[in-house]
C-alpha cells in the first residue's frame, strides 16, 4: 500500500532505492569534482604558488597532513582509518533519517563525498591538497567545503525538528526497503 505522498504504483522500496541511488550519485559527484579540482591545481601550480582570482579569493596550493585546520598533523595512517570509521558511523546513523528527509540525504551525500575525497588524498599521497584561500580563513578545498555545508544542513535539520524522535521502522518496512 502506498502512502498519500507516494505516487500510485510506486512502493516505499522503490522510493527508498531511488533516494539511495541519488545519494550515492551525489556523493560520487562530490568526489569527482574534488579530485578533478585538486588535479588541476597540482598540474598547473607549484607548491606554494598563489593566484589572485578576485579581491577576496585566491588559489594557494598547499598540503595539509593533518585534519581540519592542520590539527593532528602527525596522525599518519590513523587519519584515514579515523575518517573511514566516521564515514561508516555517519552512514549507519544517517541512513535512518535519510529515509524520511531528502535534506538529510543531500547532507549525507555532501559530508560522505567530501570525507571520501580527502581520504583518497590521505591514502594516496599522505596529505590533502588544499587551494581555496579566502584570506580570513585557513586554506581549504572543495571536499572541505562540502563537509562543512553538509554538516550545517544536518545541524539545521536537527535544530528545525528538536522534539522529533528518531524514526522507528517496523521490521516489515525495513525488510521492504532492503529488498
Amino acid at each position: 500500500m502506498t502512502s498519500p505522498t507516494e505516487a500510485p504504483g510506486v512502493s516505499r522500496a522503490d522510493t527508498g532505492r531511488s533516494r539511495r541511488v541519488l545519494i550515492v550519485a551525489a556523493a560520487t559527484l562530490v568526489v569527482a569534482v574534488d579530485q578533478l579540482s585538486k588535479w588541476l591545481v597540482v598540474t598547473h601550480l607549484h607548491l606554494g604558488d598563489t593566484v589572485r582570482v578576485c579581491s577576496f579569493l585566491q588559489l594557494k596550493y598547499t598540503h595539509n597532513s593533518g585534519m581540519a585546520f592542520g590539527l593532528w598533523a602527525r596522525g599518519g595512517k590513523a587519519l584515514p582509518a579515523l575518517a573511514a570509521l566516521c564515514i561508516v558511523a555517519l552512514l549507519i546513523w544517517g541512513s535512518r533519517y535519510a529515509r524520511q528527509s531528502p535534506l538529510v540525504g543531500w547532507a549525507l551525500a555532501l559530508v560522505v563525498g567530501g570525507a571520501l575525497g580527502n581520504m583518497i588524498d590521505r591514502v594516496r599521497l599522505g596529505h590533502v591538497t588544499d587551494f581555496i584561500d579566502l584570506s580570513f580563513w585557513p586554506v581549504f578545498n572543495f571536499a572541505d567545503a562540502c563537509v562543512v555545508v553538509g554538516a550545517f544542513l544536518l545541524l539545521w535539520h536537527t535544530l528545525r525538528r528538536p522534539d522529533e524522535p528518531p524514526p522507528v521502522e517496523s521490521s516489515a518496512a525495513a525488510a521492504e526497503d532492503d529488498a
